[in-house]
């Protein structure tokens, strides 16, 4: 996976947010995107249920941000493929509760969100208006999840390995809470922030 760490967590972040309905305008995808892009210093946590730590928190905190002005179901509207091909999420709500399933995005909607949801990736213009946000609330989390996706791949035989025990605890429904978290004592050692490590050493391994 050869993407910027720009592109990266944009993909991920565009991911964790989602809905399904008839294809929209590739203007009108246009015009949401940039304006939750725009905007991001004017969301509100949306997840009641959840603590904010935005913007230090994970994905989910992230997620729970940007659904102020793009929620799971309008991404799924402007989409025109399915978000997941498999997992505990239906075509209209997310489940983020599930401990012994997780979704599978389709990898032609990770094509597809690439090529249309990330402006500033094809505008200069856009780049330069949104680079002070993208610093203050999106590059502390894509550092992490850019650094732990080069460390897993850098030794296919190791994450090989603690992916198959990963999946087997998840088949027999004994995973231990937090498992997970065993692998980002190394991330937090070098400076990075505790609630955005964690869960980058859990989207590495497909949790």
């Amino acid at each position: 996976m050869n993407i910027n760490t720009f592109t990266n967590i944009s993909v991920c972040f565009f991911l964790i947010m989602s809905f399904l309905a008839p294809t929209i305008s590739a203007s009108e995808t246009e015009t949401v995107t940039k304006h939750l892009w725009l905007n991001l210093d004017k969301t509100n946590n949306q997840c009641p249920e959840e603590l904010d730590y935005f913007p230090e928190g994970g994905l989910r905190t992230f997620y729970c941000h940007a659904k102020t002005f793009l929620s799971y179901e309008k991404l799924q509207q402007l989409s025109p493929l399915p978000i997941f091909s498999k997992g505990p999420h239906s075509k209209t709500q997310l489940n983020l509760a599930a401990k012994n399933d997780f979704g599978y995005y389709n990898k032609d909607f990770v094509k597809w969100l690439r090529e249309n949801a990330i402006p500033a990736a094809q505008n200069p213009r856009f780049k330069a208006l949104t680079r002070s946000l993208y610093h203050q609330y999106v590059k502390p989390l894509a550092r992490a999840y850019y650094v732990v996706h080069e460390r897993l791949m850098a030794d296919s035989d190791y994450l090989q390995k603690e992916q198959e025990t990963y999946f087997k605890l998840i088949e027999a429904q004994s995973l231990p809470e937090y498992y997970v978290d065993n692998y980002f004592a190394e991330l937090i050692e070098q400076g990075f922030n505790l609630m955005s490590s964690k869960p980058a050493c859990r989207f590495g391994f497909g949790a």
